[in-house]
């Protein structure tokens, strides 16, 4: 799998993630592909 995207930024990140076919919550997802990312800022 490849990721196209260089980093995310969002205002809340969700702890679990709420869709059945899920397998991992988007932090674990991003650690794996080594995206680096933002939470908590006030978009």
């Amino acid at each position: 799998m490849v990721a196209l995207i260089a980093g995310v930024v969002v205002r809340d990140l969700a702890r679990r993630h709420s869709n059945w076919r899920a397998t991992t919550d988007l932090n674990s997802f991003l650690e794996e592909m080594k995206i680096p990312g933002i939470a908590g800022l006030d978009t």
